[in-house]
């Protein structure tokens, strides 16, 4: 476990007191409603890619942490609060799906040569046009021709089967399939005060 760049006690009381659905490595989940989940993250990619790829974020602000941060660097990254839909673990029909959407993408990416973000600028278009081709209906291509648009040393991969979830109609959502590179960077060093 590498860490976690939101710690509970960060969080303002009055959100500590909705019901907590879970975390990652760069997220805290509430449940804010029976149709929403508010998450907390400093991860700018996760918003960017929420707000503008998947246009999925109802409404988000940059809330002032109670309490600082253990790992050095973590204040000077804004603590955003999200505001979206609530999202299900996948049903097995989705998951059937997703497992060979993932054995896909592996293929096409080892195919292609695409290991690393050190490649991305020369490989990612010939793996978009790929996927275009063979997979039109593909999860993952969405995202791919999001990244397009930021610099590789901005962001890692996170790609993968545990990535995925479903709305409460059964759509699936590539939720988490990338982390700020600065903010992961932050927690691999761990600098302490």
């Amino acid at each position: 476990m590498i860490g976690s760049s939101v710690r509970l006690d960060e969080i303002p009381p009055e959100y500590r007191k909705l019901p907590f659905l879970g975390r990652g490595a760069t997220t805290l989940a509430f449940e804010r409603d029976p149709t929403s989940v508010i998450i907390f993250t400093r991860d700018a990619m996760k918003l960017d890619w929420l707000r503008d790829g998947l246009r999925l974020v109802h409404d988000y602000q940059i809330i002032n942490p109670v309490k600082g941060h253990h790992i050095r660097g973590m204040h000077e990254l804004p603590l955003f609060a999200i505001i979206m839909p609530k999202l299900f673990p996948l049903n097995a029909t989705n998951r059937k799906l997703v497992t060979q959407e993932m054995k896909q993408f592996v293929e096409i990416t080892r195919r292609i040569g695409l290991s690393g973000n050190k490649t991305w600028p020369d490989k990612l278009n010939q793996v978009i046009d790929t996927y275009a081709e063979q997979h039109p209906d593909s999860h993952v291509l969405p995202l791919l021709e999001w990244l397009m648009n930021y610099d590789p040393d901005q962001f890692y991969m996170d790609m993968g089967a545990r990535q995925f979830k479903q709305t409460a109609n059964g759509d699936l959502v590539l939720l988490d399939p990338i982390v700020s590179k600065e903010l992961l960077d932050l927690l691999i060093k761990k600098p302490k005060y």
